[in-house]
């Protein structure tokens, strides 16, 4: 008798089981892709602003290097120091990307990236100088300007540089062939033994 009973309750309880289960299925799949989405739209909000952000000060750094319209005569000794810094340290970058699988929008992403959250930090510390003038009635950021005037470019200049030392890729993204390159030949091991051509050993 009791046979007969679970007999008749087995087959109806295993479709309302597998539909619950498909069910939690579609659900947690669904939450999980509309958690990526999110993901996705707020690290390109973030990557949009840290890059127009970081273009529009590179702007203005060089108008101001430009300022007076006159060449080479418009370009002052901390400029002069500024652009053979940058110009090695664009070589040392591009001989570092150039062994890895960086792509292109990488390579040219990763300094202007850095350089967007140096220059977000500077206008987040001067938000709360701007904040103090406001609630305590000082004017604490308009003498920070006045004085900051000629420190202001060499911060710029700091952080261009800097951004373009770390924005070296990892070591893991090195290619095999560029690892092989770097790593010295040690006597005995695999890669140090050069054997010759099977064509030539059957003679």
């Amino acid at each position: 008798m009791d046979e007969l009973l679970i007999k008749n309750i087995t087959p109806n309880s295993q479709p309302e089981h597998t539909s619950t289960y498909q069910l939690k299925h579609y659900l947690r799949e669904a939450d999980w892709t509309l958690s990526r989405l999110f993901a996705f739209v707020f690290n390109a909000i973030i990557f949009l602003s840290l890059m127009t952000l970081s273009l529009i000060s590179l702007g203005f750094e060089l108008i101001n290097i430009l300022e007076y319209q006159e060449g080479l005569a418009d370009i002052s000794t901390i400029e002069i120091v500024f652009i053979v810094s940058l110009l090695v340290l664009l070589k040392r970058y591009w001989a570092y990307t150039a062994q890895t699988s960086f792509r292109w929008w990488n390579i040219l992403a990763s300094p202007l990236l850095w350089y967007g959250k140096f220059v977000l930090i500077t206008w987040f510390c001067a938000s709360f100088i701007v904040f103090g003038d406001f609630h305590e009635g000082t004017d604490h950021f308009q003498t920070v300007l006045i004085q900051g005037q000629s420190y202001s470019q060499l911060l710029s200049f700091t952080y261009i540089l800097i951004s373009l030392y770390i924005a070296v890729p990892s070591q893991s993204l090195i290619i095999k062939q560029g690892k092989a390159d770097l790593q010295p030949a040690v006597s005995g091991s695999p890669e140090a033994t050069q054997t010759k051509p099977e064509v030539e050993n059957v003679q």
